[in-house]
């Protein structure tokens, strides 16, 4: 049987040999390969290159060339043991047994035709028929004047024959005293090697089935994650280090902001100081200083620290009524800019930082309005800021953008990290999310080093837009990583309740009924705030949507599966990740916003570029708040052309958090051995605890996902 030899028995159309006699006399067919089996090596459960050997139909032997890592693997009756060059070797002979058979024998060259570009000579072997030993079965080959070749026994006459060629077949040559010593010795000995070779194929077996079932979920995980790519080397935009005027490092190092406490106040008349609770006055009540609550104090000192940054001249008065700390009352020479961004109003009422005044626009009276800020000096910082040395002839430094991009977001890569694609552009660049950092204190490096420290900064460690040119397809080390911190893939498929995903990649909007239970639910989490006496105007909701980007919700559930399994410790166990769950995910938490910026988050997420530039005051990160009251205000849901507003009922994995601070880029440090930072950092309004915070700022796109879109107007 050969596919080398021309001299040989040709093959019928299906490469498959008949036997050209009967085989009642056989006791077997012997294999003898006049050359090494020279065929494709494959995994034992793949469908490739192999001799079949049929009977009636039936399969009697099947001999394939076996990949291998370990000479373990190579357990089969006809191989060496030997793996050699990532291929089981095979026996140069071996007998197949036919005495359970019947029918017609015939030999098959099974192939699936996919040699991978290499060349296989493929089987080139005699098929010879076994007869009887002719001394009975027990009785050694070369007891008989035979000869064992290769393990198998050819008889006078060169012809091949069953008598047994093992050591522990009877040989008999051999006197009775020594063979009365050695049978007990061998079947010990063969015992042991049995029970052995049993063991070490056991092993084999279940390292097997472990490496495959961890190759399948592997590429199970693969599968289930939509546009993955690694990053191939650090990148960083254009460097600021390549100007003349590059700072020094200690220039680089961040200030610690002043710890600063702000109420704003307005002065009442005083006859009518008898109406107010001694909570809400500031300082002597002869003064007749009133606070304004929570959520106006913000959106004031918004106001106040917009109209600060065009650079206004500014003078300071101290009011000695004042005790305690620095306490100042500033007013401002205004300039001539739009004063849109200077200007809170509610409720028939607006207030200008510019000349701090408060107006009633019904009658046009006004009060003066003042602000009150507490100075603390900041205490030292519990440990130094790592910073890690890094090599800028191994960093790729972008030299050039897209003018579409100018101003976008950008995103530094660090080499191994894995980022999700969210959109892709012709050109080459590609906007993502990571999944898995590879080294966060080498990411807030490149940020540091391309930012200047900036408080403006447009290049983030976590998302935005990238060259495609400097990644490629995840690794299976990479994707290993990455499913550690996730866990099943079952958590990564869209919720059931959505509708069928069209494209991944994209938004889609499904619009809720009026009769809809979901909806119901979302308009009654959302109106629990907007109540009087807490909110005194009418809210009409004229829609709600629910909103479907699958990649945008797989990269929210990859942050929250890592945040929730570093505090189970890797375990999965249910109520482990239920506990971790209710601790740190905030279901739902509320994002006003406007027309303009709704659609970027819809399909990019909470970028800090787009959805991180109204507050400052607990952190340069996306603000959310626990109740929609404060969230409704139109500074923050801007009304468009037709008076709708805009909110987003939000999922939020908070993590652990901190107190925010003013400008701050990052939360603290929360672990000095690891450079671990507070996931989130929070803001107390009024009556507040740290357990249950008004406001949240976070720092990491991927940490909420819009689940809702609310319209509605106010009356």
């Amino acid at each position: 049987v050969s596919q080398i030899r021309t001299s040989s028995i040709p093959p019928n159309t299906n490469c498959s040999w008949p036997f050209g006699k009967p085989l009642s006399e056989a006791q077997g067919i012997r294999l003898r390969f006049n050359f090494p089996l020279d065929l494709e090596p494959q995994p034992v459960s793949a469908v490739g290159d192999k001799i079949v050997v049929k009977a009636g139909g039936n399969v009697a032997a099947e001999v394939f060339v076996e990949k291998c890592d370990t000479d373990e693997v190579c357990s089969h009756s006809w191989q060496t043991g030997k793996c050699e060059d990532g291929a089981c070797t095979v026996r140069q002979s071996f007998d197949v047994n036919i005495e359970d058979f019947s029918g017609g024998f015939k030999f098959l060259l099974v192939t699936d035709r996919s040699d991978g570009k290499n060349i296989y000579n493929g089987v080139d072997f005699d098929a010879l028929f076994i007869s009887s030993c002719p001394s009975g079965a027990d009785v050694h080959c070369e007891a008989d004047a035979g000869e064992c070749m290769d393990g198998a026994c050819v008889c006078t006459g060169n012809i091949p024959c069953a008598c047994p060629c093992d050591v522990n077949r009877v040989v008999s040559k051999l006197n009775a005293a020594l063979l009365w010593i050695m049978v007990p010795l061998v079947i010990i000995f063969v015992g042991i090697f049995v029970w052995y070779r049993r063991r070490k194929i056991r092993k084999s077996r279940e390292q097997k089935a472990v490496i495959q079932e961890k190759e399948e979920q592997l590429e199970a995980f693969r599968n289930s994650v939509v546009g993955m790519r690694s990053a191939t080397t650090h990148y960083m935009p254009k460097s600021i280090l390549e100007s003349d005027d590059a700072p020094l490092a200690d220039e680089l190092l961040p200030i610690p902001p002043p710890l600063e406490t702000i109420q704003w106040c307005w002065q009442e008349t005083p006859h009518m100081m008898s109406n107010h609770g001694p909570d809400v006055v500031v300082g002597n009540s002869a003064d007749c200083w009133i606070k304004y609550d929570s959520a106006l104090n913000t959106m004031i000192e918004n106001a106040f620290q917009a109209y600060s940054d065009t650079g206004s001249t500014t003078k300071t008065t101290i009011s000695q009524s004042m005790t305690g700390a620095l306490k100042n009352k500033i007013s401002f020479y205004p300039p001539s800019v739009d004063d849109s961004k200077f200007i809170v109003r509610w409720d028939g009422y607006k207030v200008d930082v510019r000349d701090m005044q408060q107006t009633k626009e019904a009658t046009g009276f006004v009060r003066d309005i003042q602000r009150i800020t507490d100075v603390t000096v900041p205490a030292p910082p519990e440990a130094p800021i790592e910073r890690n040395e890094i090599d800028l002839n191994e960093v790729e430094i972008g030299n050039s953008l897209p003018d579409e991009l100018v101003g976008e977001p950008q995103m530094v890569l660090v080499k191994g990290d894995v980022v999700q694609i969210s959109s892709q552009r012709q050109d080459g660049w590609a906007f993502g999310t990571k999944l898995h950092h590879n080294d966060e204190v080498i990411a807030r490096e490149l940020v540091r080093l391309t930012s200047k420290e900036s408080a403006d900064t447009n290049t983030f460690t976590d998302t935005g837009w990238f060259p495609l040119d400097i990644t490629e397809i995840p690794s299976a080390e990479e994707l290993a990583a990455l499913q550690a911190k996730v866990g099943s893939t079952d958590a990564l498929q869209a919720p059931s309740y959505w509708d069928a995903i069209s494209d991944p990649t994209v938004v889609q909007l499904h619009k809720l009924n009026q009769s809809d239970k979901e909806r119901e639910t979302v308009v009654k989490a959302f109106m629990a705030t907007l109540q009087p006496p807490r909110f005194s105007k009418k809210v009409e909701v004229v829609g709600v949507e629910r909103i479907q980007n699958l990649a945008m919700w797989q990269s929210y559930v990859v942050k929250r599966q890592t945040i929730c399994y570093r505090e189970t410790g890797g375990t999965d166990s249910p109520n482990a990740m239920q506990g971790a769950l209710n601790r740190f995910e905030r279901h739902w938490l509320w994002h006003g916003t406007n027309v303009e910026v709704m659609d970027k988050i819809m399909q990019q997420g909470f970028n800090r570029s787009f959805c991180g530039k109204n507050a400052t005051v607990y952190g340069k990160g996306v603000y959310f708040a626990r109740d929609a009251e404060y969230s409704a205000y139109p500074a923050y849901a801007v009304p468009d052309t037709n008076k709708v507003q805009y909110m987003m009922a939000c999922r939020v994995i908070v993590g652990e958090f901190c107190p925010g601070l003013r400008n701050a880029l990052t939360p603290k440090i929360r672990d000095s051995s690891t450079q671990t930072l507070y996931d989130t950092t929070v803001g107390l309004l009024s009556n507040d605890t740290m357990e249950n915070p008004s406001i949240y700022v976070t720092y990491h796109d991927a940490q909420a996902y819009p689940e809702y879109l609310i319209k509605f107007k106010q009356s």
